[in-house]
């Protein structure tokens, strides 16, 4: 069926995202005469199809190939508790927003910055802060929704940061004879 087809070749360089991810847009994209290449050494991928095929799977991987977005990313470290409601209480303007969310979910009424921080990351980057009062926060931006406001974090581990001369592990008590 591809004989007297006039196939054309273009070599697709992936810079940002996965190879094997980009073999899979092109398939999806090729017409019956259509085929890619990926060698493992090189970051790109060789269509060989129909030019209007081709130029399909160009439009394609050069519209998703693109950096990934840089976020600015604050944490905050917030002590929370349970107290007698007050008629007016005070809750800072960086607080506000987390008090009425956190509402709805919990019984705290109480809530005191602690630390704030803020980073900038990519999609895929990771960040270690040190918090005060003793506290580190790791995190990996696992993937970013700019349109919807949407950043998982994946993981985010919170840390005590032992003080010094401070056991970090739990005693083990030999039994004692009597």
């Amino acid at each position: 069926p591809c004989a007297g087809k006039k196939l054309v070749t273009r070599v697709l360089p992936i810079r940002f995202r996965s190879v094997n991810d980009a073999t899979e847009i092109a398939a999806s994209l090729l017409g019956p005469c259509g085929e890619y290449r990926s060698p493992k050494s090189v970051r790109a991928i060789t269509v060989i199809d129909e030019l209007q095929n081709v130029q399909r799977v160009i439009e394609a991987i050069s519209g998703w190939d693109v950096p990934p977005p840089t976020i600015e990313l604050t944490v905050s470290l917030i002590i929370a508790s349970r107290e007698p409601k007050q008629a007016n209480p005070v809750i800072g303007d960086e607080l506000r927003g987390v008090s009425e969310a956190l509402a709805g979910l919990t019984q705290w009424t109480k809530y005191e910055m602690v630390s704030s921080r803020s980073i900038k990351l990519v999609e895929g980057g990771s960040a270690q802060l040190e918090l005060s009062d003793g506290f580190s926060v790791h995190l990996v931006v696992a993937a970013v929704d700019v349109n919807a406001g949407i950043i998982k974090l994946d993981p985010l581990v919170l840390s005590r940061i032992p003080q010094s001369g401070e056991q970090t592990s739990a005693a083990v008590r030999e039994p004692q004879q009597m």
